[in-house]
């Protein structure tokens, strides 16, 4: 028969393993929370990658509107330009008496504030783009911390599983 204090001293140690296989249990679980955050930083990492590719086109494709617009702008202006013109006066441009080709009106009515609507357009696009890169970079942050702080659960787990069986194996 054990004696009251050999049972008070194992209670004590099996109590002890009781509170360091809990806080294993608690890590376990943390060390689970970080993986489903890391899970769903990459899916949503996944959206935004996709969301940056559409962005990009769209930007691509408001940019070529605007260049083609403001080519427009300015043959219309050198055809409005060229109206002025008059042989044998020289041409406040290239000083040239002679005007055997002036530029024709485009008939396309392309106006200040088109152009500068166009190129509000692309702007408010390339923000968009510069914001989607900006969440991308964060999420890149966050799930580096992630996995920084799940390695050394990971670790500390380790370790701590070790010192337990090292523990119960001597009782």
């Amino acid at each position: 028969i054990q004696s009251e204090q050999q049972v008070q001293s194992k209670y004590e140690l099996i109590k002890q393993q009781y509170v360091r296989l809990n806080e294993q249990k608690v890590k376990v679980h943390q060390l689970s929370d970080y993986y489903d955050q890391i899970l769903k930083l990459n899916e949503n990492k996944s959206d935004l990658q996709e969301e940056y590719t559409v962005v990009e086109k769209q930007v691509d494709h408001e940019k070529m509107q605007y260049n083609q617009m403001e080519k427009l702008y300015f043959r219309k202006q050198a055809g409005i330009f060229a109206l002025q013109l008059k042989e044998d006066q020289p041409c406040p441009i290239c000083g040239s008496l002679h005007h055997p080709h002036p530029a024709q009106i485009e008939k396309e009515d392309i106006t200040k504030e088109k152009l500068d609507q166009q190129a509000k357009k692309v702007k408010q696009q390339e923000h968009r783009l510069q914001d989607i890169l900006q969440k991308i970079l964060l999420s890149n942050q966050k799930k580096e911390m992630l996995v920084k702080q799940t390695k050394q659960l990971q670790v500390n787990l380790i370790f701590k599983k070790r010192y337990l069986k090292k523990s119960l194996l001597k009782n």
